[in-house]
């Protein structure tokens, strides 16, 4: 196949079908190519790189670039950077490869990373019916497991190594079942090849496109403007009260996921923490922790990196965090309990790094910067600025500014961009690159903030919703005393006032171990009524079961003090779409509207009857009467006879009146 002049060790055995639905209109060219396109259109992919090879090379190209369509600006500078520098052949090559790492064969079709939502969507859903006639066929779990398997490696959907129950085995069946859990698991690795595949092609850096790509951020912004969307129509209502509900977009606004909301708390923690430093004369600490040369793609100056092994974002962070476990290993061990917080964020490539602000005593000072040291430098110390580049640390000056003022900067420019200003690693404005970051943290799946040491923020959040102070009589705490009632009350009041310093001072210190905090969240798996027990009456509860069939995660609902549980989440709320939701209410009053209207119907007929009786009453009230006096005339009358009978008999004997005693009386 080289001889066919496009340098590729491929066979394309149909050169004639090259026309795509996709062809921009107007784009003809030049005569050499017409061949090789139904009417002469062409694509701008092709339109970029027509003067690079041969015509072969250019159909080639083409039908790469139709697979890719959303891709071809990034295609295309990479084929012409790589084509210039080296040469066409090799560009033919590298094309092939991205192509090959874009695209995952299977026994439903080929699936490509680069496909937008809507057709990762709808190979979702062709998933779903493979997996479901699948599962259909098969005489048990195992024979689809072993069957689906095929599949499953084929578009890297993520086995589990073993299964610890048939239970767990079935859930994970079922969940190859689901649209909605393909999908997910479609975009989760769609993000991380694209970010692969982008610093491959050399576009993620400070020259071209910091952070990470501009199609990788196009998705992103996307992706959250559908998020929003669904947020705003789901609506999540209390189970025992509907006209209690809120949108998920509404909520989501109160909570730590808007992006004001969390900096402000994040901020608040870490002046919390410099508070309680400073009453306890420790040092601030800032230091800086990067990765060897080998995973980072370019270097500071925006030129490719010959070290550069193909490590990729995700290789760097696990780098970092598997270095810092140690360190945090050999810390404990030593008795040196620092505290503050750690900020992932990425260098202009792609590549993490971390900055962390940590408070310590300072006679553990010199200790905790050794252990640094020599853990960051065990991996490849003597490459060139490993010393001066690999661990960096600063002591915190207050005649320059207090110590949460060295990582605000940080935390806002990963956040949101607020109040930093340019971008110091791209020289951009940090609120056009903070979208950057954030898709560089949602394509690799990087906790970007984490909390070293003090109490646990998840106790602040759930004290913060407990808004009423405790009562003394209350009969859930009557077995307190009223110091311990005191101590209680304290981490709730610290907690409503947002007082980070005070609140760890009331859970027991910013060095305090986790079991030694004054309270901790309670998790429970939440409890469906399974039967009811005929024999004892009893009600047998049972975990409630995801819809896959397994158990249930355990869910915060209150926090423990002293073997007390104190609950902090009193209702029941579903989650469901709104239109469904404010339907089902119209029904519910149009119901209730039409039973008052019957009600009413019925009153007024009851009315109607009540007239008509008393008029029937007055009737035969009437007819009584008249009766009556009807009655009383005959009797005279009867009686008047009768005496004038026995007169003109001449008889002197009183008639006796019929009866049935004297009716048959003999004389």
């Amino acid at each position: 196949m080289m001889g066919m002049g496009y340098g590729v060790d491929r066979s394309f055995t149909d050169m004639a079908v090259v026309a795509s639905p996709y062809a921009a209109r107007g784009a003809a060219l030049e005569p050499r190519y017409q061949p090789f396109y139904a009417g002469g259109q062409s694509t701008p992919f092709d339109i970029a790189t027509a003067r690079f090879g041969t015509a072969e090379c250019a159909a080639f190209r083409h039908r790469i670039g139709c697979r890719h369509m959303a891709m071809q600006s990034s295609l295309s500078s990479f084929y012409i950077r790589k084509a210039q520098d080296d040469s066409y052949i090799e560009a033919n090559r590298a094309l092939a490869d991205i192509d090959d790492r874009l695209s995952y064969p299977g026994p439903c079709g080929v699936f490509r990373c680069s496909w937008d939502d809507s057709f990762i969507s709808s190979f979702a859903g062709k998933l779903e019916s493979y997996f479901s006639r699948l599962r259909s066929f098969s005489s048990s779990d195992c024979d689809f497991f072993v069957s689906a398997l095929d599949a499953v490696n084929s578009y890297a959907l993520g086995a589990p190594d073993a299964f610890f129950s048939p239970d767990e085995q079935s859930a994970f069946l079922s969940r190859l079942c689901s649209s909605d859990w393909l999908r997910l698991r479609l975009r989760r690795h769609v993000g991380r090849v694209l970010s692969d595949i982008s610093r491959i092609m050399g576009l993620v850096h400070k020259r071209s496109q910091p952070y990470v790509s501009d199609y990788q951020l196009a998705r992103r912004v996307s992706r959250l403007r559908d998020n929003k969307a669904v947020l705003t129509e789901t609506v999540a209502h209390n189970s025992l009260d509907p006209d209690e509900w809120f949108t998920l977009s509404e909520l989501a606004g109160k909570s730590v996921s808007n992006p004001v909301n969390r900096r402000a708390e994040l901020m608040v923690r870490c002046r919390g923490f410099e508070i309680c430093a400073e009453d306890l004369g420790h040092v601030g600490l800032f230091l800086t922790l990067t990765c060897p040369s080998r995973f980072h793609a370019f270097s500071n100056s925006g030129k490719p990196n010959p070290n550069w092994d193909g490590s990729t974002i995700r290789d760097s962070q696990a780098w970092l965090v598997s270095r810092f476990n140690s360190i945090r290993a050999e810390l404990n061990n030593s008795g040196i309990r620092p505290y503050g917080f750690r900020v992932a964020e990425p260098h202009h490539d792609g590549t993490a790094h971390w900055h962390l602000l940590l408070f310590i005593e300072q006679d553990n000072v010199k200790s905790l910067l050794s252990i640094f040291k020599r853990y960051m430098l065990m991996d490849s110390p003597n490459e060139p600025g490993a010393k001066k580049h690999r661990f960096k640390c600063i002591f915190a000056d207050k005649s320059k500014g207090s110590a949460t003022g060295y990582i605000a900067k940080y935390i806002s420019k990963n956040i949101d961009g607020f109040a930093v200003g340019q971008d110091y690693e791209t020289k951009s404005p940090a609120l056009e690159t903070a979208a950057r970051v954030d898709a560089w943290k949602a394509d690799n799946g990087i906790r970007q903030f984490q909390q070293i040491g003090g109490p646990s923020v998840q106790a602040w959040r759930e004290m913060r919703r407990m808004r009423d102070e405790f009562k003394e009589d209350d009969p859930m705490l009557k077995h307190l005393s009223n110091g311990e009632w005191l101590a209680l009350e304290n981490v709730r009041r610290a907690a409503d006032a947002s007082d980070w310093a005070a609140f760890c001072i009331a859970m027991g210190g910013v060095q305090v171990r986790r079991n030694d905090q004054t309270i901790r969240c309670h998790y429970a798996v939440p409890q469906a009524m399974e039967k009811l027990c005929s024999d004892t009456g009893e009600i047998v509860l049972e975990p409630k079961t995801t819809r896959y069939g397994d158990i249930a995660s355990a869910r915060i609902v209150g926090v423990m003090f002293q073997r007390i549980f104190v609950a902090t989440r009193f209702k029941d709320w579903q989650v469901v779409n709104k239109k469904k939701f404010l339907r089902g209410t119209a029904d519910v009053m149009r119901g209730v509207t039409d039973i008052f209207d019957a009600m009413e119907a019925e009153q007024e007929y009851m009315r109607m009857l009540e007239s008509e009786y008393d008029s029937y009453v007055a009737k035969m009230n009437a007819l009584a009467d008249e009766n009556h006096w009807l009655l009383i005339e005959s009797l005279e009358l009867e009686a008047e006879a009768s005496r004038r009978l026995a007169v003109a008999s001449g008889s002197s004997e009183r008639s006796e009146p019929w009866s049935s005693v004297n009716n048959c009386k003999t004389h």
